[in-house]
């Protein structure tokens, strides 16, 4: 093998050396964005199910209580048997369940696009 045949083979093997550093740098990189997107999206995604299973509480259960507790005391209002104060402050519980479902449903979409935005990819396709 004469020296320049030499040094090629040489500076070949250190390219290679150089090539399999980066490579396994490049592996580590990845391994730790992997773990911190991980750590990330984790509370993102508890928020968001929390969110959503709270709109849904109010959507089947609390809104529809609400709406049957304000058709009684409209009718007890109705009857005399309570003042208008009390049938205000029933009207205003049943316009605070909806308004804390639609807080809720905005919160779960919100962590939605946040979880988006943490993975770098749409959640529907």
């Amino acid at each position: 093998m004469t020296p320049t045949q030499s040094r090629f083979w040489l500076k070949q093997d250190e390219d290679v050396a150089r090539a399999k550093a980066n490579l396994q740098a490049a592996r580590s990189d990845q391994a730790l964005i992997k773990i911190q997107t991980a750590a990330a999206v984790a509370p993102l995604y508890r928020s968001a199910q929390c969110a959503y299973e709270t709109a849904i509480l109010y959507r089947d259960s609390l809104i529809p209580l609400a709406r049957q507790n304000f058709r009684v005391a409209l009718t007890a209002y109705q009857s005399g048997k309570i003042d208008f104060i009390t049938l205000s402050s029933v009207l205003r519980r049943n316009f605070d369940a909806r308004v804390s479902y639609l807080q809720a449903a905005n919160q779960f979409l919100a962590g939605e696009v946040s979880l988006e935005q943490a993975i770098g990819a749409p959640l529907h396709q």
